[in-house]
């Protein structure tokens, strides 16, 4: 695309990535997405904010061909998408600048190799000056990397905000509005990236909010010509507010962890409680990632726990929740599994009939008199009537969350074992697969914080 004109003497530039659908190799991009430069023109100076991914700096460089000179490069973040392009950019304009902040200078040095003499690091709060216009530098570590800066626009008052308020989404329009679409895809960014830094980010809307902003241009996405907009969706999204919601990843080999998990559906949807499930091998992780900043819970399959319990259960110390309501931020929804014979309905069963009395015979088939006693035992207590809002047995839990008494052994069956490797394997998979990415960052901290 051409660059396009957002005020006099300011440019929306970059590319736009139509069919990419992977981002750093394991965050889905089911819209798309962008690399958004910004030509500035002062009287006196003219800036180019961020370039664009390596991949697509021949877009970047036909827009320039027309732009006789750079002053300054501001480079608001590290990575390629951001900063990718300067090397490229520096080429065709060899006195230009490279302005970025005080944690990122080691990292453009490192990561693009640039020469240490071309670059200015900048304070936070610091200031650069165009003539007529001039831009404040603020630091907003930690949305994503410890190196991102924003960059403000006093006379436009125009905030330039890296990823801060991103969103992956390849569209042709300039402008947001109040499109649900872009509010699903900036959901869908906040989710898959900033929401393991949901605090720090926090703290930083916070320090935006003390400048006058009329349009937010962030580096992927369209502008945003309503700020409050997107601000608001930003406060909601990091506050500790939650929907009465559970999410329910689970993967299941043979169908046998698939029951567990519509049993535990049905629980709940009869005490009025949302609930969406997620079979980890067909998602798409970042509409899991979308519902989990929102649910109040996620609730998994528990195999290798012999005796259920409660599938809804305050925190100790916490006041009783009304009826259907769950409480706490992503609290751990769990039930019991026994393996074959096992029933996880509220209603006890009659001692010596039914699955129980299965289970018995079919222990003492496997493993004799000692395996029959165990199930026995599990049979037993199976059988006595169930608390209100429990499945089976008495709570093993006494006030402020001590065990009442130890769970007995369970032999778990090979098929669940397997299942359970692969949920476990998946929610490791998605739970930490946003901060690998920041670990080589973190030593970079150290070193800079010495």
């Amino acid at each position: 695309m051409k660059k396009r004109l957002m005020r006099d003497g300011i440019w929306m530039m970059g590319a736009v990535d139509w069919n990419r659908r992977l981002f750093d190799s394991l965050i889905p991009l089911p819209e798309g997405t962008s690399y958004n430069a910004y030509l500035v023109k002062g009287s006196e100076k003219v800036a180019l904010i961020d370039t664009a991914d390596p991949e697509l700096e021949y877009v970047l460089m036909e827009q320039l061909e027309d732009v006789e000179r750079i002053d300054y490069i501001i480079s608001l973040h590290t990575e390629q998408d951001h900063s990718g392009a300067i090397p490229t950019v520096l080429a065709k304009y060899p006195n230009a600048r490279v302005v970025c902040s005080t944690k990122a200078k080691e990292l453009l040095i490192d990561h693009i190799h640039l020469d240490e003499s071309v670059i200015d690091a900048m304070p936070d709060g610091s200031t650069l000056s165009l003539g007529d216009r001039n831009f404040t530098f603020i630091h907003t570590p930690w949305v994503h990397w410890p190196e991102t800066m924003c960059a403000y626009l006093h006379e436009e008052r125009i905030l330039f905000s890296c990823d801060f308020f991103g969103s992956h989404l390849a569209t042709s329009d300039m402008y947001a509005g109040e499109n649900p679409l872009i509010y699903e895809g900036a959901k869908r960014y906040f989710a898959e990236i900033m929401m393991p830094f949901r605090s720090i980010v926090k703290s930083n809307i916070k320090k935006v909010e003390g400048y006058a902003i009329d349009i937010i241009a962030p580096s992927h996405g369209p502008a945003y010509d309503k700020p409050e907009f997107i601000m608001n969706a930003y406060r909601d999204w990091t506050s500790d507010r939650v929907s009465n919601f559970v999410a329910i990843p689970y993967i299941s080999m043979h169908g046998s962890t698939e029951i567990m998990v519509n049993r535990l559906l049905d629980a709940l949807v009869e005490r009025g409680v949302k609930v969406q499930k997620y079979e980890l091998t067909v998602t798409d992780v970042g509409k899991l990632a979308i519902d989990l900043v929102d649910a109040a819970t996620i609730g998994t399959p528990r195999p290798l726990r012999a005796a259920p319990r409660g599938l809804l259960r305050d925190a100790p110390g916490e006041r009783a929740a009304p009826e259907g309501e769950v409480r706490g931020h992503h609290r751990l929804v769990r039930m019991g599994h026994q393996g074959r014979g096992t029933d996880l309905r509220p209603d006890p069963q009659p001692e010596g009939r039914g699955a129980g009395n299965r289970d018995v015979q079919g222990a003492a088939a496997r493993g004799g008199f000692e395996g029959a006693r165990r199930a026995g035992r599990r049979h037993r207590r199976e059988a006595r009537p169930s608390d209100e809002g429990r499945v089976g047995g008495k709570p093993r839990f006494c006030p402020g969350g001590r065990f009442r008494r130890k769970a007995p052994a369970t032999d778990l069956p090979a098929e669940d074992f397997a299942g359970f490797f692969f949920l476990v394997l998946g929610i490791v998979f998605f739970e930490l697969s946003v901060m690998i990415r920041t670990r080589c960052t973190i030593l970079y901290e150290r070193r800079f914080s010495r």
